[in-house]
């Protein structure tokens, strides 16, 4: 009776491990189809230069021509800081002067994070981005850096 007992008890666990596995599934997948919309609709359709520059979810500001550089922040294992060229009241590149490179695992998660910060930047024409999966310190000392490049160039 014990052993007919446990192999219950197994499949049962089995059975409901099988199910958090699905149900964990479907809700990765529901969660990626809600952050493709956004990005595909924000490259369809970029900002006019008479929407401004986002800073936050918000917020958003005229900016003015040139380049401007962002508050150093710290990332835990260095200081991100970034620099941003606006063209016509809009991004038009955004770049990270400062950022960890003392150990090769720094320089690695950086190499693949920062190239995708700035893009999402520029697309969206916004210091709201997406953290960069692995490199959740750089992502978000690198948006703080960007959010006060914008303010500098924030017309007053």
């Amino acid at each position: 009776m014990d052993a007919k007992r446990g192999r219950r008890l197994l499949f049962r666990k089995l059975l409901l491990s099988g199910a958090f596995v699905a149900a964990s599934a479907i809700y990765v997948s529901v969660q990626a189809g809600r952050v493709a919309a956004p990005v595909a609709v924000a490259a369809a359709t970029p900002a006019a230069p008479s929407e401004g520059v986002r800073i936050g979810t918000r917020q958003t500001v005229q900016v003015k021509d040139g380049d401007f550089q962002g508050g150093k922040y710290d990332a835990r294992f260095g200081p991100v800081r970034v620099k941003i060229t606006i063209d016509g009241g809009r991004i038009v590149s955004v770049r990270a002067v400062e950022y960890p490179d003392h150990s090769p695992t720094s320089v690695k998660i950086n190499l693949e994070a920062l190239p995708k910060l700035e893009q999402e930047a520029i697309t969206s024409q916004s210091a709201v981005v997406d953290t960069v999966s692995g490199a959740t310190l750089t992502s978000k000392a690198w948006s703080h850096s960007l959010r006060s490049a914008i303010r500098a160039a924030a017309r007053t």
